[in-house]
């Protein structure tokens, strides 16, 4: 208890130093980071991962997206709500793992603990999508070319939210693999009697990064508004007698569209892992 508050106040308080994270989401990333690293390495690992890559990949090139996104933030400097977002179903994960496997690490074995394993796929899962979205969307607006509406394949301005790219989604594939990576030499290190028997791991965060993504821009295709503001020449979220619609409805924001898309790669990844390995 002491060693996981102790390293997750230094993250929390590192972060809100260099205004990666609010005063809020610093609170939020301290409590996430508590269950994470209190269940074990895995979950802690893959939330290390997920936050260190997405936070340097908002701050890479950020003149350039300052253009190209309306309300960029330098440093993400993200809030609670943001924290928990893309956060959330990982720490219920982990309270769950705590309850029913404790403080030991397990193989992922769906003949000798089920439950344990769903579990585990679906953290690996969740991470990947989430890691997955945020690369995409961090180095797909970066592409040189415009996006395609993921609905009807039709070009849109940069910053759409639906809009997919080739280089979008390479980055979601490679952000995903990360997590998988990750989950891979936490096995191959922690668990000795089945060090190279979990190289599953890898396609499940691969697959989970992409799936995931491809469901964030589904989502933030229909449910979520994207116009485009003539004055300032990007796309916005909010509607005005200004700007012209491109996409979507007002349903959804990005932090609910983000959430939903984690819910259901958790899920997918955890449940179609147990009836294929």
């Amino acid at each position: 208890v002491v060693i996981s508050s102790a390293f997750s106040f230094f993250i929390a308080f590192r972060a809100y130093k260099k205004r990666s994270l609010s005063l809020d989401g610093a609170i939020a990333a301290f409590l996430v980071g508590f269950f994470h690293f209190l269940s074990g390495w895995l979950f802690g690992l893959c939330l290390l991962m997920f936050f260190f890559t997405s936070t340097k990949l908002t701050k890479y090139k950020s003149e350039r997206k300052k253009k190209l996104e309306a309300g960029y933030k330098e440093g993400g400097y993200r809030n609670y709500v943001q924290v928990l977002s893309n956060s959330l179903v990982g720490t219920c994960l982990s309270i769950l793992y705590l309850y029913h496997v404790g403080f030991r690490n397990i193989a992922i074995d769906f003949s000798s603990d089920y439950w344990g394993s769903i579990i585990l796929c679906g953290t690996i899962g969740h991470y990947a999508c989430v890691n997955g979205d945020t690369w995409a969307s961090e180095l797909g607006i970066l592409s040189k070319q415009d996006p395609y509406l993921i609905t009807n394949l039709k070009k849109v301005p940069r910053g759409t939210n639906g809009g997919i790219s080739m280089l979008g989604t390479l980055a979601s594939l490679l952000g995903g693999l990360v997590i998988g990576l990750t989950a891979f030499f936490f096995f191959f290190l922690m668990v000795r009697p089945h060090r190279f028997s979990h190289w599953p791991v890898l396609i499940i965060g691969s697959i989970s990064g992409v799936f995931g993504s491809l469901v964030d821009s589904l989502l933030g295709a229909t449910l979520q508004y994207s116009g485009f503001d003539p004055d300032l020449k990007v796309v916005v979220e909010v509607p005005s007698d200004k700007t012209k619609l491109v996409s979507g409805r007002r349903i959804l924001d990005n932090n609910q569209v983000n959430f939903i898309s984690a819910c259901l790669t958790t899920v997918a990844s955890a449940f179609l892992s147990a009836a294929f390995l």
